[in-house]
């Protein structure tokens, strides 16, 4: 017997054999290793846009101007027709909350008496029954954490680039230049929800053409009044944003009144275009009163409606109320040198009517403010964000997976040593 043997060292060696992490150890490995696993893809994902794309020069916020009067409502024919151009149906296996088909949200609306009912659902085109020519392809667009969404109506295909997490200007501006460039009527949706689109950026953003000022009884104009007060028109829209038939409040409460010869698809969507709606705030889809005229008479704009209107304001620059009539069927306001832009808000004891703006320009066509992308040279930021992706995500997992421990001994027990 080897006299330097120290007693327990088979015992020792027999454990080294068989050794193995403790069990919390092994717990925090994988799951470490899961973490990483999971985080890479998501981080990825989601940073992979603000590397690629560009930053933009904006002009300068300025007020409408010009010696002429442009009127939305002038020339246009037809009837009016009531359209809610924003609802959801199920879709995506119940992942964006929609409850019922889509042909049981158009079934509905068409019973309160809408005549146009849309389907806009997520990043999905709904294109209605087969042979229903009446149907106007609509999707929401947008998967980001501050529901920046936008409504394209008239869509021919998705676009599914988007800026997951936050979004600069730039970001906003982007996504809006390739909606637009897709062929549909971009809309602003409901721009005030999770401050999606503050204020202060509706002064500088372009590439849209409709704005939804009213959303589920909820009416925006803040965020309206600071696009046309920096000179960049949109005309509105309203819609009940419905997610569930069942849930109160949910539907007939805002809708969007559109005159147009038929309602077919190619009238409505000529109409959007050229500013032929007005949007309402009401109960089960229905009005208090009728909008009868709408009228600009040289610099007077003459506004009539059925009896029961309470209040008629007339609202300019910054938002700023330029005249209240009360009680009357008709109400007139003369348009100042100085306002840039005039529009008008009719109230009753259950409803409000809120009307394009009247604006000026020189008299030849409306102009639409662009924004310039900048140049690749200019962009450097981009560029040192995508740089730094790979090393945060290499940190940790190297933070993530503890270490091994080394063991002691020799011969076959250092195989032990490349257990986890």
């Amino acid at each position: 017997m080897n006299p330097n043997r120290r007693a327990g060292d088979g015992a020792r060696r027999e454990s080294h054999g068989s050794f193995r992490p403790p069990s919390m150890a092994r717990l925090v490995w994988w799951l470490g290793l899961g973490a990483l696993a999971f985080l890479a893809p998501v981080v990825l994902g989601g940073c992979w846009p603000y590397t690629l794309f560009p930053d933009y020069r904006f002009q300068t916020p300025t007020p409408f101007e010009g010696s002429r009067l442009f009127d939305p409502y002038s020339g246009a024919t037809g009837r009016w027709w009531k359209a809610n151009f924003h609802a959801h149906a199920y879709a995506w296996r119940g992942m964006t909350n929609g409850h019922q088909s889509a042909r049981e949200v158009r079934r509905f609306y068409r019973h309160l008496g809408y005549d146009i009912a849309c389907v806009s659902n997520y990043q999905s085109i709904d294109t209605g029954d087969p042979g229903d020519s009446d149907v106007i392809p609509v999707y929401e667009h947008g998967y980001n954490l501050h529901k920046i969404h936008e409504l394209v109506i008239g869509a021919k295909r998705v676009t599914w680039l988007d800026f997951p997490l936050d979004q600069s200007l730039s970001d906003r501006q982007y996504v809006l230049d390739r909606l637009d460039q897709d062929g549909g009527i971009v809309a602003l949706a409901h721009p005030w929800l999770r401050n999606g689109y503050p204020t202060r950026t509706l002064r500088y953003l372009t590439g849209y053409s409709l704005m939804e000022v009213a959303r589920r009884g909820v009416v925006g104009a803040d965020r309206w009044d600071a696009a046309l007060s920096a000179g960049h028109l949109s005309w509105i829209i309203a819609d009940d944003d419905e997610h569930d038939l069942a849930r109160p409040g949910d539907t007939g409460v805002s809708w969007t009144m559109i005159q147009a010869p038929t309602k077919h698809r190619s009238d409505v969507i000529a109409a959007l275009r050229a500013g032929h709606t007005y949007g309402v705030v009401g109960h089960h889809g229905v009005s208090d009163v009728g909008l009868r005229e709408v009228t600009l008479r040289h610099d007077t704009l003459v506004v009539r409606t059925d009896p029961g209107a309470t209040s008629f304001r007339f609202i300019g620059q910054n938002g700023e109320l330029r005249r209240e009539v009360r009680d009357s069927m008709e109400a007139r306001y003369v348009v100042r040198s100085t306002d840039p832009y005039v529009r008008v808000e009719i109230v009753t004891p259950h409803t409000r009517m809120l009307l394009n703006p009247i604006i000026r320009y020189d008299g030849s066509a409306l102009v639409r403010r662009t924004a310039k992308p900048m140049e690749p040279q200019e962009r450097e930021d981009r560029a040192l964000l995508a740089a730094g992706v790979i090393p945060v995500l290499g940190l940790l997992g190297f933070l993530g997976i503890p270490k091994g421990r080394r063991l002691e001994g020799r011969g076959t027990d250092r195989a032990d040593d490349r257990c986890p």
